[in-house]
């Protein structure tokens, strides 16, 4: 009988066949098989060998279940609502309609996640949905490989579709900042007086206040004595990934620096007061006692304002003051910043007031002001010399 070229271990009592079997694949550079016959140790070394070949450490299940697995247990854990609800459309609306959600695991690699990609665009998805869904794929490929599920993160390989000219310029126009003229604001202004949301939008307007930060205040955020209010809260209605209902919640802010006390315009101090009055009113007709702990802006039984229906009526007073009704709610928000730059307050100044999370985000958004000014410093540097 052939001597064995196998040696044997004794492990728990029993005799067994083992092979060190050598890869740089390996984490540890090796991994030791064992059978307990030498046939049966030739079959598992044979099927490592080919697991290798494919890349893949363990037999896990389809992409799809192990995708589904580290999302609920790995990347929501840590992570605030609406975040948690834009990865989940993420994951409904566009992995999971591509064949690599019911793929094997053990027969990936790159061009599986490279096909699903260029699956995706087929699909009428634009490259900009497609680097969403890999900042997702991304850290799931990164997160099998550093634990052994697979010898490569086979997301490092894929090259991301460039984006067209109209999608480019699609996303410009997107994120376009479009304050109001100087003109523009007066008229608005005068047009919104007596307007049921005329507090709410003056907050934006007048104290560069975001949306979800003025449907987040309550009465007991606003000191009329000192006329500040503290922003430390922020709205948002998300979609709860369990039940699939929306849900109203307050949380922290977009950043740290979003936290903030403000100095309350006189006249939008004496119109916030006097909407605190009609308020108390309005409620108290629907059997509901106003407090401190009543939300600011509310509606008729003091429960969250609709976000949709705040934006129609906006829209409705920009149309009746000759107003661009594509301008968005934040825009008022943006109309504030640039009067602070044309009034030439400071930058970091600017950036505390606003709850920039850094000095970058407050210059790069507002850049076309900057542009403005600069020529306007040109223009004064000629009228020097005007009587030469």
């Amino acid at each position: 009988m052939a001597r064995s070229k196998y040696k044997k271990k004794k492990l728990n009592g029993n005799d067994y066949f083992f092979h060190k079997l050598y890869s740089e694949k390996f984490q540890t550079g090796y991994k030791y098989i064992y059978g307990k016959t030498e046939q049966e140790l030739k079959d598992k070394i044979k099927a490592a060998e080919e697991q290798l070949q494919s890349g893949i450490l363990r037999n896990v299940k389809t992409f799809g279940d192990a995708f589904t697995m580290w999302f609920n247990n790995v990347c929501i854990v840590d992570k605030k609502p609406g975040s948690i609800d834009r990865y989940h459309g993420t994951m409904e609306n566009h992995i999971k309609k591509t064949k690599l959600w019911d793929a094997k695991i053990a027969a990936m690699d790159s061009m599986t996640i490279q096909e699903a990609y260029k699956e995706l665009l087929a699909d009428k998805r634009t490259v900009e949905t497609i680097r969403t869904v890999h900042k997702l794929i991304s850290p799931f490929m990164r997160y099998m490989y550093n634990n052994g599920y697979t010898i490569r993160d086979f997301s490092k390989a894929v090259i991301l579709p460039k984006p067209t000219a109209e999608e480019q310029l699609a996303k410009i126009k997107q994120s376009d900042v479009r304050p109001m003229t100087k003109e523009e604001q007066l008229r608005f202004v005068k047009q919104i007086q007596g307007h049921h949301f005329e507090a709410l939008y003056l907050v934006s307007i007048d104290m560069g206040l975001r949306q979800g930060e003025s449907f987040a205040l309550t009465w007991k955020d606003i000191d009329f004595n000192e006329n500040t209010i503290d922003i430390y809260k922020t709205y948002k209605r998300v979609k709860n990934i369990e039940t699939l209902k929306y849900e109203d919640l307050i949380g922290p802010p977009k950043s740290v620096k979003s936290i903030r006390k403000l100095d309350i315009p006189k006249r939008t101090g004496g119109i916030l007061k006097a909407y605190k009055v009609i308020q108390a009113e309005t409620l108290l007709r629907c059997g509901i006692n106003q407090d401190e702990y009543t939300l600011v802006f509310s509606n008729q039984i003091g429960s969250f304002l609709d976000r949709t229906y705040v934006t129609r009526k906006l829209r409705e007073q920009f149309v009746l003051c000759g107003i661009d009704k594509e301008k968005r709610f934040h825009d008022l928000r943006h109309t504030y910043a640039t009067r602070l730059f044309e009034l030439g307050q400071e930058p970091k100044v600017m950036q505390k007031l606003l709850g920039h999370s850094d000095l970058s985000t407050t210059m790069e958004t507002y850049t076309h002001v900057m542009e403005s000014m600069k020529k306007e410093t040109v223009s004064v540097i000629d009228s020097l010399y005007d009587i030469i």
